[in-house]
């Protein structure tokens, strides 16, 4: 799932000096620790003529109800325009003053200039908060995870690897606290990446080099952040095992689960009592250590207990019985369970719970979010 890249909202507030800018709108804000402000701006400079801008700024780690306001000067690019700024770049400073009001809101105030020439040159950016789990908007991931990052300009095409871990593909490299990621596919759009192996924990600095330029943020590591694989934006990935070789796929073993005719492939909702496969990542440590960068395909299993349940959305769920969790490819989780006879029908949620309840270091929920399997 993608996140929202707009989950705060900005004030408005004032820009001198420069265009003779009327208006400013918008914004954003955060990287996945919330250690750096990033701000997407548009100056209005008449009916017909716009602006839009990106600036960068670290936020002080002491800020909060006892330090609610700060100023900075940044560097500020234009990314865009309309009328006369359509097909023309700039760059500039912008002193920004910036006041706390809560947790996600922030009211600022910017003056500063900027110069323009042409032709715009794109700038890399990332998403606020856009590096998740692969089908997930969990802001934190776990070493040797696969993981999305979203944003803008981030590659000048579509590059995929050849099941090779490059730590560099189509002009695009990332590091994560020093250690370069292993890259699966890059886009403007969109960069999939193997998290490198690391021991520690909490918030990590993210290096990412583009052909656009490069980009400095942070993200947070914890041991469990787990995200199940989807057939779309709603229904789980997950293979029905058909030991009386009726299936479709597979010589008869296995069937697809989804609802019938949703896809362009054949898919059916799944029977009480069948075993189904599910499949993700970021379900913790393993018994046999699996390291990142490397083709591994066997059985490692999982050192943390996966639980599995289903129920009606936004009700409680029905445990399933987990006959096997643990890391079958690189990175890749299997969980195998048999759908209990007492669970409801229809679409059910999924929610996958790892490690001991109550264990916030060691115990994580799947993204269950309209996350769904239909059983009948």
């Amino acid at each position: 799932m993608r996140p929202d890249p707009e989950r705060a909202r900005l004030p408005a507030g004032t820009f001198a000096g420069g265009p003779a800018a009327v208006s400013l709108s918008g914004g954003s804000y955060g990287d996945n620790c919330n250690s750096f402000l990033e701000l997407f701006l548009k100056i209005q400079v008449s009916t017909t003529d716009t602006l839009t801008t990106y600036y960068s700024i670290p936020v002080p780690t002491d800020l909060s109800a006892t330090k609610s306001s700060f100023s900075a000067t940044s560097a500020l690019t234009v990314t865009a325009g309309t009328g006369a700024y359509a097909t023309k770049g700039g760059t500039g400073t912008a002193s920004i003053d910036i006041q706390l009001l809560s947790a996600s809101t922030f009211m600022f105030s910017i003056t500063g200039t900027v110069s323009l020439a042409g032709p715009l040159v794109p700038l890399a950016t990332v998403t606020p908060l856009g590096i998740v789990p692969v089908f997930s908007d969990s802001t934190a991931v776990q070493p040797g995870s696969w993981i999305s990052i979203y944003g803008n300009n981030l590659a000048n095409g579509t590059t995929l690897w050849n099941a090779d871990f490059p730590t560099a593909l189509g002009n695009v490299s990332v590091t994560i606290d020093g250690k370069p990621g292993y890259l699966w596919f890059v886009s403007p759009g969109q960069i999939n990446l193997q998290v490198p192996d690391s021991s520690k924990q909490g918030c990590v600095p993210v290096s990412i080099n583009t052909p656009n330029g490069n980009i400095s943020l942070s993200m947070e590591l914890r041991p469990v952040s787990p995200s199940l694989s989807l057939l779309d934006g709603k229904y789980v990935a997950a293979v029905i095992l058909t030991p009386n070789k009726t299936g479709a796929y597979g010589g008869g073993t296995y069937d697809l689960a989804g609802p019938v005719g949703r896809f362009p492939y054949a898919t059916r909702p799944v029977k009480r009592g069948e075993t189904i496969e599910l499949f993700g990542v970021g379900f913790g440590p393993t018994k046999t250590p699996v390291p990142a960068g490397k083709a591994f395909v066997g059985a490692a299993d999982t050192t943390n207990t996966v639980q599995v349940y289903l129920g009606v959305p936004g009700g409680n769920g029905v445990p399933a019985q987990v006959l096997y969790s643990g890391e079958t490819g690189a990175g890749l989780y299997q969980i195998n369970l048999t759908i209990p006879n007492n669970a409801p029908v229809g679409d059910l949620s999924v929610v996958a719970v790892v490690g001991p309840p109550g264990n916030p270091n060691n115990a994580g929920t799947s993204n269950t979010v309209s996350v769904l399997i239909p059983v009948q």
